[in-house]
This record gives structure tokens, sequence and C-alpha cells, in this order.
């Protein structure tokens, strides 16, 4: 969907047809969130600002705004490099860096042109997720790859929690 951006916004657009002909029948009110993957991460090594990866996902966002989408999220994976082997290694202070530094630093310079794509297009900016970082763990856990699995808990949940965001209750998010 992300790598081919003309898939996702048809998927777009069918989806904000749905949403209309409910609205219209019944009455409901209904949004609808755009959360194109992060395909940077596939590309080593990482080239997070400069890759020619980051091109499809910012034409999903608006081309994808224009065809119904309603709020911008996105699963970031600036520092994953570091973090998917800081999980083989247990290393905790690599998996912090990983998403303290890396993923912030990454964040602010995605979260510029995602807020600047919504500010033009009137729509909301939403969040990030980073949740390829803990879904990373989980996997590895499951599959026994990571020892100690309290590890693994850890290393999930400290990715959940630190990017699970949004900027506050709906009347307060930027159009």
């Amino acid at each position: 969907m992300t790598k081919t951006p003309s898939i996702g916004i048809d998927i777009v657009k069918i989806m904000n047809e749905v949403c209309e002909k409910y609205y219209q029948n019944h009455g409901l009110i209904s949004e609808i969130r755009l959360t194109p993957n992060d395909l940077r991460e596939f590309e080593r090594p990482a080239l997070q600002r400069t890759s020619k990866l980051l091109e499809p996902m910012l034409e999903l966002f608006e081309q994808g705004m224009i065809a119904g989408g309603d709020l911008l999220s996105i699963e970031s994976t600036g520092g994953k490099e570091v973090s998917d082997e800081a999980l083989m290694m247990c290393d905790i202070k690599g998996m912090m860096f990983s998403l303290s530094v890396l993923g912030v630093r990454d964040m602010r310079f995605l979260w510029k042109q995602i807020t600047s794509l919504a500010n033009k297009h009137g729509k909301i900016a939403a969040g990030d997720s980073a949740c390829g970082f803990s879904n990373t763990a989980m996997v590895l856990a499951e599959k026994k790859k990571i020892y100690p699995k309290s590890f693994c808990c850890t290393g999930a949940g400290y990715f959940r929690g630190t990017f699970n965001c949004c900027n506050g209750r709906r009347g307060d998010w930027p159009r």
C-alpha cells in the first residue's frame, strides 16, 4: 500500500465512500486514520532522511488526505536498525538509545513533514506508535530467539509506552 501509493489512495477512496454512505443514511460520523508503513526500515544501512523510500510514504500521506484520510499517523522506524541488534544482544542501553535518541530525532524530522501536510489540507496529525519496535521484540520472544523473555517484555513495554502519543483531546488537535 505504501510502496505503491495508488493502491493506498484507492483504498482510502473506497473507505471514504462507505463512511459517507453511513453518514448520509444513518448519521454515523467517522474519520479515516491514514497510517502508511514506514518503508525506510527495509534499506540498510538506514538512510532515514535521504531514502528514496520516503517519497512514496509522503505521497500516500498527501494524496490519501485528498482522497478522504482525516487522521495522519505513522509507525516510524527511526533507530530500529539499532534496536533490532540490541534486542538480540539483550542490550537495554542500546534499546533505550535506539528509541529515546534515534527514534525521537527521526520522529522530529517526520513530524515536521506530517504536520505541514496536515495543516496544508486541514487534517489532523494524530501521532506515532513506533509499534514496529515492540512487535519485533514480541515476535522474537515468542519464537524463543531472545532470552530471557522478561527482557523482551521490558523492551516491548518500553517501546510501546514511549511513542504512543497524540496531541490531546480532539478539540486540541490542530486542523
